[in-house]
């Protein structure tokens, strides 16, 4: 889809993007490399307040996982890869 994008624009219109903003999905950082060399990659404003707000909440859900867990299979032993 991002690539149908830049098949409509002229070779001087990609040459003149200079960043592309979007989320950190890999896909999107191989289509910006391909059609516009030059332009930097940057997260969007949306994702920065998303992952920035999520960020605190993280180890406490990893501590409630670890507890549950634990309850589930006490006696047994597990590894625990974070």
């Amino acid at each position: 889809m991002f690539g149908l994008f830049f098949q409509t624009l002229t070779p001087e219109q990609r040459a003149s993007i200079r960043v592309v903003a979007g989320d950190g999905a890999r896909w999107i950082d191989s289509c910006v490399h391909e059609w516009c060399p030059n332009a930097e990659r940057a997260p969007d404003g949306f994702h920065i307040v998303s992952w920035t707000s999520d960020a605190p909440d993280n180890p406490r859900k990893q501590q409630s996982l670890f507890f549950v867990l634990s309850r589930k299979t006490a006696g047994r032993q597990l590894i625990f890869a974070v």
